[in-house]
């Protein structure tokens, strides 16, 4: 038995016996906490806990040792603990009533030591099985609590990806939608772009509007036709990566150049990041290409970016840095926030299946889980760490081309 079983508290009144008795436990290798006043043992015993071995002489002054052993058995959620009791009662109806009271075992006056050791190896051994299935239950009933835990939150995390994916499907059907006024918008801005010099020179010659209202019709004009025009190529801008970003599709890789693809996420990300966030971007334009499903890594950025977006709801002058770098023969994104970074218990744990560190209603936590498969799946890597500037920094690496074979694609 352990240390921690090794313990043993001896009560009784008789300061020779105590002397002996406290000797010979110490010589067996015990720790032993003595009382030869029964009104300090029991306030002990209701103090704090107990050694698992209390050794207790029946009759003494002021409290005998069926109270005290009675106080003992009274504690709730104690630890277990074997009660010898040393009496010179012989009488059944004594010692019945003492087992009722909670003592394991009885030692006759006066002491014979060695019949003393040999039931203190009893007790070590009844006492050894106790504490193994006292831990047992403990682990159980732990266990059971977090399993039960861990499976609400669960069917929480599972109702609301349901929603997610539902709304994806709205997205989706609501993207197509968008597609119909926008054609309608480009088409009649083109067409007033191709009439507009048929136009313009009436309206120079008119003579029933002012010469302050013509020029500023004839200025204006253009700009707000560029502007229309700038506006609905954004629209599908949009709605091309909404599409793509709700439908699972089969891979399909080409050759891109990094820079596009943060481009595009950013355009994605834009409202849900909200003008409070300043985006910085240092992506070099002599990187090397790679060779990629686009969609699904500006998947991984948008991700990326709206974590940190939500990392930083509560900073005064919350920034997102989207920076790359090459290597020899792969190229390193890094999205780095300045929030108050990711605790360091929880840094292996991010890419767990429905693990999250948001509040109830921000996460899945099936994001980040998704991410490190995108990744994986084209055969790079995908780290969390906390920078040493605070904030989270997150670096995905990836396979790069040689330039022979880089012609890349144009991202749409």
């Amino acid at each position: 038995m352990g240390e921690a079983f090794r313990q043993v508290l001896i009560v009784d009144d008789d300061p020779v016996t105590l002397r002996i008795l406290e000797r010979c436990f110490q010589n067996w290798g015990f720790q032993v906490e003595a009382f030869v006043d029964s009104e300090l043992a029991l306030k002990r015993v209701a103090a704090r806990s107990l050694p698992p071995l209390i050794i207790l002489d029946w009759m003494m002054p002021n409290a005998n040792g069926l109270e005290i052993c009675s106080a003992i058995r009274s504690r709730e959620n104690a630890s277990p603990t074997y009660v010898l009791m040393i009496t010179s009662k012989t009488e059944s109806e004594d010692l019945i009533e003492a087992l009722d009271s909670g003592a394991h075992d009885f030692l006759s006056k006066p002491i014979n030591i060695d019949v003393l050791k040999s039931k203190v190896k009893v007790a070590e051994q009844l006492m050894r099985r106790e504490m193994e299935i006292e831990i047992e239950r403990r682990y159980w009933n732990l266990h059971a609590e977090q399993m039960e835990a861990l499976a609400e939150e669960r069917a929480k995390q599972l109702v609301h990806a349901d929603r997610m994916s539902s709304i994806g499907v709205m997205a989706a059907g609501i993207a197509h939608e968008v597609n119909n006024p926008t054609a309608f918008i480009s088409g009649n801005v083109q067409t007033l772009e191709k009439i507009w010099s048929d136009i313009a020179p009436e309206i120079e010659g008119a003579k029933n509007i002012t010469e302050q209202k013509k020029e500023f019709i004839l200025e204006e004009t253009p700009k707000m036709l560029e502007g229309i025009k700038n506006g609905v190529k954004r629209i599908s801008k949009i709605v091309l990566g909404l599409k793509g970003f709700v439908h699972q599709t089969e891979a399909e890789r080409s050759v891109h150049s990094i820079g596009p693809l943060v481009e595009h996420a950013l355009e994605l990300t834009r409202n849900s990041l909200g003008k409070k966030v300043t985006v910085i971007t240092e992506i070099p334009e002599e990187l090397p290409c790679v060779f990629v499903d686009a969609q699904k890594i500006e998947q991984v950025l948008v991700n990326l970016m709206v974590n940190a977006g939500h990392a930083l709801e509560k900073s005064e002058a919350p920034v997102i840095r989207l920076s790359a770098t090459k290597q020899e023969k792969t190229i390193s994104l890094f999205v780095q926030d300045n929030g108050s970074g990711i605790p360091d218990d929880k840094l292996d744990k991010i890419w767990v299946p429905f693990f999250t560190t948001k509040e109830v209603g921000k996460g899945t936590g099936l994001g980040l889980h998704i991410c490190r498969d995108i990744i994986e799946a084209h055969d790079g890597q995908i780290t969390a760490t906390n920078s040493d500037d605070g904030g989270a920094l997150f670096q995905v690496i990836l396979p790069s081309l040689n330039q022979s074979e880089a012609v890349p694609q144009e991202v749409e």
